[in-house]
């Protein structure tokens, strides 16, 4: 039996309320009924769109990828921006988006990575391709500063990526814990007065 034709608005408004449901909670402490409670979607609808909270899921973080790579464009398109200044827009972007959440929502990624791990081959995938293209993105520009002198030429692009990616993870659990997000402009200012410094 066909399902029932799609309404887009309700299938985007379900992807935008779980995106901060999980951001927050996490996979486990999130369910269904509280997401379809918030927007007043019968239950039964749910299945309508997602076969499983599995596929919702993986479909919450590509659409956040997307989203997120969409938001960005603009700057990356910025030629008034060297690389190294580009780069430090985008945390600061990202600081003060979770500032603007008051440090309760974390990174999607990490939230459905802390409960479920590698569990979901669906999930797994969607978190695989999701940190790919932040690495790429971090490595490109890492890359562009090194070449104009602008930031340490002794590390390849790629490891100070993964470094700098890693010291942003761990901030925002320390947000999450501390219930603020005072340490994102302290670990900014490491990573790039620090880690990145020009030799």
């Amino acid at each position: 039996m066909p399902r029932p034709k799609q309404n887009e608005h309700t299938r985007e408004a379900l992807i935008e309320v779980g995106i901060k449901h999980i951001s927050q909670h996490g996979y486990h402490g999130t369910g269904i009924k509280q997401i379809l409670d918030e927007l007043k979607v019968p239950k039964g609808s749910f299945y309508n769109y997602f076969n499983s909270k599995e596929a919702f899921v993986a479909e919450l973080i590509e659409a956040d990828m997307h989203a997120n790579a969409k938001e960005i464009q603009p700057l990356l398109d910025n030629t008034n921006l060297n690389p190294i200044e580009k780069l430090r827009a985008l945390f600061e972007k990202a600081r003060q988006k979770y500032s603007e959440q008051q440090g309760k929502q974390g990174c999607l990624v990490a939230s459905v990575a802390n409960d479920i791990g590698d569990s979901s081959v669906l999930c797994q995938q969607a978190m695989q391709r999701s940190v790919k293209a932040l690495n790429q993105l971090l490595s490109g520009l890492i890359s562009d500063a090194q070449a104009q002198q602008l930031i340490r030429t002794d590390l390849p692009a790629k490891q100070l990526a993964t470094l700098m990616w890693t010291a942003w993870e761990g901030s925002l659990i320390e947000m999450k814990i501390a219930g603020n997000t005072d340490n994102l402009t302290q670990i900014t200012d490491f990573i790039f007065d620090d880690i990145l410094k020009a030799n």
